[in-house]
């Protein structure tokens, strides 16, 4: 049997087994000679045993009696309270302190963590940083004392206008000890800066011991200029005029000039509340369409500007297309009322009519004189309300009047040459329609031959410069030469055969009227009438058969007497 101790393991030599844990172990045998033999292990293990540590520290760290400096990983070996090792792992990590060396040189005095330092001298302070660790401020302070202070007049000039780059800032230095060095936050080096906008500007001033002056100057702009534009209407007729209201806010002066635009640009010089200086009067435009009326300039009388655009929009709906037809007429025609198709209308329909500026359809030619007349055509659109009017002269001309003569009248075949002449009055052109197919333009005095004879219809058509025509009619007749039969008896008897007395005439046209008077034997009248055949009576009664004498009177057309005798045989 073996009792055994040991750390961490053990190998049984007897069976040539490592254990890790105590107990009791045992191992059977046989020899050769079958005997058994049993070996007992007693077997107590101890175990060894390791420590870790992670230390943050500051410039050093002491373990295990060393003084260690240096980040890194340590270790060191012990036996334990059972006899094995113990092994302990340090993990170190060494922050350092910080040291901060300051040279300062200041004027007068300077003042550190509420302490004011009137004398050189080196000064330290400990603080703690971030990590932990300390923090040393070493500050080596020279204190120098100016004999007199800086001191700065300040002459600016703010900016002119709002938005300008013109304002500027000098500076007059006394006191301290020239030269000095001068040091902006713009970045500017001189006692004179100019081209500045709107702002703070602080300086530093430092003179040649070191000792500064720090101040700050206020550089201010007046206030912007604002307006705004606005139209009342919404919409307008073409050729209607928008008043335009400019609203100053805030005016800081009594006149602007300002610049509108809608097609082209426009300038006015307007008071404060809007008003034309020298029209005393709104500003009115006359927009030719649609379009944005904008006010893209106003200048105050300091010579300010805003050039930001305000508008206001409008619509502006066309004027309607609207035509007048008129057409001269003359004298003598017809009244009309308005409108006459293709002649006397205004379009589109639905207007009104006014003549010499009187509402009226009715152009009453019958009872007016000739001249010129003004009528006017007035239309609104019944849909936008647009209105559009037209004027137009429709005059009424003279007509001419037409007469004319020919001659001779009446006339023969034998004598068929017939002189025309106008006697009209305003020939201006004329037509002569000669009723036997001729024509003769334009002659006022001609001879025309007639071929053949009969009754023709003159028409004389004249037309003056305004084209006004009038015309005559007339007739004239040509005559065949006539031939007169008189008969040498005729027997009234009533059988409708030869009952009659009287000339035959071979063109009865030819012959005006004509007179038969029968005699008796003794000479006295038995029978005396015009145009009338005679029947052989007197006083209702057929006279005896016997030869009586007459006188037949003939005047033909031309007004002449032709006279025929002779003896006339009555039979029963």
């Amino acid at each position: 049997m073996s009792i055994v101790n040991t750390c961490n393991t053990y190998n049984w030599a007897v069976n040539n087994t490592t254990y890790t844990t105590g107990g009791l172990y045992t191992y059977t045998t046989t020899n050769i000679l079958g005997c058994v033999h049993i070996d007992t292990l007693i077997l107590e293990i101890k175990q060894n045993t390791t420590s870790y540590d992670s230390i943050n520290s500051c410039d050093s760290y002491t373990w295990n009696n060393q003084i260690l400096t240096s980040t890194g990983i340590y270790d060191s070996i012990f036996t334990n309270s059972q006899g094995c090792d113990s092994i302990a792992v340090l993990e170190l990590y060494i922050n350092n302190s910080s040291i901060d060396e300051f040279y300062i040189t200041e004027c007068n005095e300077f003042t550190w963590d509420g302490i004011t330092y009137i004398n050189s001298g080196y000064i330290t302070r400990t603080y703690q940083n971030q990590i932990g660790c300390d923090s040393i401020v070493n500050i080596n302070l020279t204190i120098i004392n100016s004999s007199l202070a800086i001191n700065a007049n300040i002459l600016k000039q703010d900016v002119t206008c709002y938005g300008k780059n013109d304002g500027a800032i000098q500076l007059f230095i006394n006191g301290g000890n020239p030269p000095y060095i001068y040091s902006w936050n713009n970045g500017d080096i001189t006692n004179y800066i100019d081209s500045l906008p709107s702002g703070l500007y602080s300086f530093v001033i430092t003179d040649s011991i070191g000792c500064k002056l720090d101040s700050s100057v206020i550089i201010t702009e007046p206030e912007k200029i604002e307006a705004n534009i606005y139209i009342e209407q919404d919409t307008i007729c073409e050729g209607e005029e928008i008043e335009v209201n400019i609203d100053i806010l805030k005016p800081k002066y009594n006149l602007y000039t300002i610049i509108i635009t809608d097609s082209i640009e426009k300038t006015y010089i307007i008071d404060s509340s809007g008003i034309q200086l020298l029209e005393q009067k709104i500003i009115k435009l006359s927009p030719k369409s649609s379009r944005n009326i904008n006010l893209i300039s106003i200048t105050d009388e300091a010579g300010c500007s805003n050039k930001e655009v305000k508008n206001d929009s409008i619509i502006v709906h066309p004027t309607p297309n609207i035509s007048l037809t008129l057409t001269d007429i003359c004298v003598g025609e017809n009244s009309f009322h308005f409108p006459v198709p293709n002649t006397n209308i205004g379009e589109p329909i639905g207007g009104i009519y006014l003549i010499n500026n009187e509402r009226t359809t009715l152009f009453d030619v019958e009872n007016l004189e000739n001249g010129a007349y003004i009528v006017q055509y007035k239309y609104t659109d019944s849909i936008t309300s647009c209105f559009n009017q037209i004027q137009d002269t429709i005059n009424i001309f003279p007509s001419p009047k037409t007469f004319f003569k020919l001659s001779p009248q009446p006339t023969d075949i034998n004598d068929p040459n017939i002189y025309f002449e106008d006697k009209s009055n305003g020939n201006f052109k004329s037509t002569w329609d000669l009723g036997d197919g001729n024509y003769v333009h334009d002659s006022l005095k001609f001879w025309h031959t007639y071929n053949d004879t009969g009754k023709y219809i003159i028409t004389y058509i004249v037309e003056n410069q305004f084209l006004c025509t009038d015309t005559m009619i007339d007739s004239l007749i040509i005559h065949p030469y006539y031939e007169i039969f008189i008969p040498e008896a005729f027997t009234p008897d009533n059988n409708k055969i030869n009952d009659l007395f009287y000339p035959i005439f071979s063109d009865s046209g030819a012959v005006k009227e004509y007179q038969i008077i029968i005699y008796d034997k003794w000479g006295g009248e038995i029978f005396n009438k015009k145009n009338t055949k005679w029947n052989g009576k007197l006083n209702g009664e057929i006279i005896p058969t016997d030869r009586y004498s007459y006188l037949i009177r003939v005047i033909d057309f031309k007004e002449k007497e032709f006279k025929y005798t002779g003896i006339i045989q009555l039979i029963r």
